[in-house]
């Protein structure tokens, strides 16, 4: 039980029941069962039963039950189970339970229950129903999407989504609405309101060739 206020700093552990201010380092670990505001390090993890104000940083991840803001750095992770704010980097995933605004950046993937908005850029994948600005990673799924995506293997509107602005891919896959512009190889997209350049272009909507080589256009 009980608060850290001030500098605590544990060998092994350093940690409170309750909220913490200040800055708390622990050799293992480093953690408090409410809030923590401040600078939060962990040899191995770091953490809050609720939300993370500051800078916390996890030899192995980062995580907190509620509401991160600020920067959070992980060795394999970083999550929370509501939203995240900030700039957060992870050798392997991000994750948050809500929405995941700010520069994230993870060597194998990033995922957002709600919105994932301003810059995402992962090795493997990036998936929220909600994306906007810019994302990169060899594959990316979303709902509604908006912005700039990068996706050299795999690009995906869920059926009927939306894709507004650009989307560049071996493979873009756009089971709603294309409006604006999809470079690849292959470019499906069920209603096509933009140009398609690739290969293979493929709009459903349209009555007349629906199916071309190099481009395909409908306004």
């Amino acid at each position: 039980g009980g608060t850290l206020e001030g500098v605590t700093i544990g060998g092994l552990a350093a940690g409170a029941g309750g909220s913490g201010t200040g800055i708390v380092v622990g050799g293992l670990g480093a953690g408090v069962g409410n809030d923590m505001t401040g600078v939060l390090l962990g040899g191995l993890g770091g953490g809050a039963g609720n939300n993370v104000t500051g800078i916390a940083i996890g030899g192995l991840g980062v995580g907190a039950g509620n509401r991160v803001e600020g920067i959070a750095l992980g060795g394999l992770g970083v999550g929370s189970g509501g939203s995240i704010e900030g700039v957060v980097a992870a050798g392997g995933g991000i994750g948050a339970g809500g929405d995941l605004t700010g520069l994230s950046v993870a060597g194998l993937g990033i995922g957002a229950a709600g919105r994932l908005q301003y810059v995402a850029i992962a090795g493997i994948g990036i998936g929220a129903p909600e994306i906007t600005g810019l994302a990169a990673a060899l594959g990316i799924g979303g709902e509604v999407v908006e912005g700039l995506m990068l996706a050299p293997g795999y690009f995906r509107i869920r059926e009927g989504g939306a894709l507004r602005g650009v989307s560049v891919s071996a493979y873009n896959d756009i089971r709603g609405s294309q409006n604006g512009l999809a470079i690849g190889i292959v470019n499906i997209a069920e209603e096509l309101h933009g140009l398609q350049i690739g290969l293979i272009n493929i709009a459903r909507n349209k009555e007349r060739f629906p199916v071309l080589p190099l481009f395909n256009y409908h306004p």
